[in-house]
């Protein structure tokens, strides 16, 4: 009798142990795949938050100045992915009505801060033409992005538009001027430039 009882408590306690013993390794698994959840959730979070900051730096948004420009400026961002140099050029041009009291300082403006195309008389220079160098002086290619502002802005187009700029050359831009109407028209013309830090970045480029 003696010895069934001893048998019995021996099995008992054997069962006990093995039911803590599972009762510790379900905690243990438990506990592991909520750290990997959690392992999970931070490096999702960080592709995440890499991707935001790397589309914001690639597709800018476009919206017209506050203030339009009333001398050239060269404004430089230095992100993470892309450095990005804003060159902001004063548009303006005056056209008038050719009378017989039309003086004769009309004409296209040299200045070359601004894109002013001076005084022009209705019908007669409605076309006119200046032209944009652009250099690409760095290690890597450049996109190059031309937008106009402003009342003038639907007369201005340039020839050439998102442009990749390879390292060592030079864009050269023809902006035409086609005026239809009289009036004295002003604005802004932007040239974005994008350039990446790194060279694995160089074909998003073509994709901005």
């Amino acid at each position: 009798m003696v010895k069934r009882k001893m048998a019995k408590r021996k099995k008992a306690n054997k069962s006990r142990k093995s039911k803590l013993i599972r009762a510790t390794r379900s905690k243990k698994s438990k506990k592991s795949k909520k750290s990997k959840n959690i392992k999970v959730l931070v490096i999702v979070l960080a592709i995440l938050i890499f991707l935001l900051f790397f589309i914001s730096e690639l597709f800018s948004i476009e919206q017209e100045p506050v203030v339009l420009a009333t001398n050239m400026s060269i404004e430089q961002k230095d992100g993470i992915f892309f450095e990005s140099i804003l060159y902001r050029y004063p548009t303006e041009v005056l056209v008038i009505e050719r009378t017989n009291q039309t003086k004769l300082d009309l004409g296209v403006s040299s200045e070359t801060d601004r894109l002013n195309f001076g005084r022009l008389v209705f019908n007669v220079t409605p076309v006119v033409t200046k032209f944009l160098s652009i250099p690409n002086n760095g290690e890597r290619p450049a996109k190059i992005k031309i937008i106009n502002y402003g009342n003038i802005s639907q007369f201005i187009t340039p020839d050439q538009n998102n442009i990749i700029v390879q390292p060592g050359k030079e864009l050269t831009v023809k902006i035409v001027l086609n005026i239809t109407e009289l009036g004295y028209y002003t604005g802004e013309m932007e040239v974005k430039i994008k350039i990446p830090k790194y060279d694995f970045l160089i074909p998003a480029l073509y994709f901005s």
